[in-house]
């Protein structure tokens, strides 16, 4: 559509078409506080390990879905929620002992995705840069250096040969979060990101590097942060709505209305949950 997102349109597209967890994420973003059904809808998917499941790919639990939802209701101001809580237990208690997170090898007799394969590089490399912005988004006072490094020294380097472009996403939000704004490493990354015009960018990948930049300190007035808020607004459908395909999807559309207020170009989604409290991971001695 182009221009000023039309948020009342999106609004009206989400009430009229979405299902209970797509209006449950609504009320979320808004800053409501939810029903203990509507925050029933919102974790429909999750575990009793706290992890999150991929019903098209089956009941186990799964490390990238789980970072994914931990970004999202993190950023928005939902880190002491127990059900997140619960899946930062979860992504802890999978982590590989070189730092790394992958799916479980279990996972590969459902036949996943390429980007949830068990044992592929591709996928741990995506999924530890998640995994971090996730935990250390929460304010989680853990060490982080080993997937640091691992992430440095395997992942760094790739560019265009990525498996997925919004793993550079993640990649720069790592960095930046850990190591900071002047950190080589998150300069190396933003420079690669900034390679990919934004217009060119689908909707969920403008999603993921809006909440993911959010929880790696940068907010509204950082460039990237406008471009990629910019070119989010410029892809809202005629109905209102947003999706990475061609028809509209309720909840990416409350998912693009949180991304576009963390980026400052509509009212600010909840931020009273937020912690006060925010420790600095890269000080930390404690382990996961």
């Amino acid at each position: 559509m182009g221009g000023a997102p039309e948020v009342g349109r999106a609004l009206e597209f989400v009430r009229s078409s979405g299902k209970a967890a797509d209006l449950a994420m609504l009320k979320f973003v808004q800053g409501e506080e939810l029903s203990d059904g509507e925050l029933d809808a919102l974790t429909a998917n999750q575990n009793p390990d706290g992890g999150f499941r991929v019903p098209e790919v089956g009941p186990p639990s799964v490390v990238g879905r789980t970072a994914e939802m931990v970004i999202y209701l993190a950023a928005l101001g939902g880190g002491d929620l127990g059900a997140v809580q619960a899946a930062a237990d979860f992504l802890i208690e999978s982590q590989r002992p070189d730092g790394s997170w992958g799916e479980a090898e279990s996972l590969a007799v459902l036949n996943p995705p390429p980007h949830l394969k068990p044992g592929w590089i591709d996928a741990a490399g995506w999924e530890t840069a998640a995994c971090v912005v996730a935990l250390a988004g929460l304010g989680l006072p853990l060490d982080y250096r080993h997937p640091i490094e691992f992430l440095r020294n395997t992942r760094t380097h790739l560019a265009a040969q990525r498996h997925l472009r919004l793993e550079g996403f993640l990649l720069y939000a790592a960095f930046r979060r850990i190591e900071g704004d002047g950190s080589p490493s998150a300069s190396h990354m933003r420079v690669e990101v900034e390679l990919t015009p934004p217009k060119d960018l689908e909707v969920f990948e403008l999603n993921w590097g809006l909440y993911a930049f959010a929880l790696a300190h940068d907010d509204a007035r950082v460039p990237l942060m406008q471009a990629f808020g910019q070119a989010l607004a410029a892809k809202q459908k005629a109905d209102g709505g947003w999706g990475s395909g061609p028809v509209s999807s309720p909840y990416e559309t409350a998912l693009s209305l949180g991304a576009l207020g963390l980026a400052g170009l509509i009212s600010p989604p909840n931020t009273r949950r937020r912690a006060t409290h925010d420790p600095d991971p890269a000080n930390s001695d404690h382990g996961i």
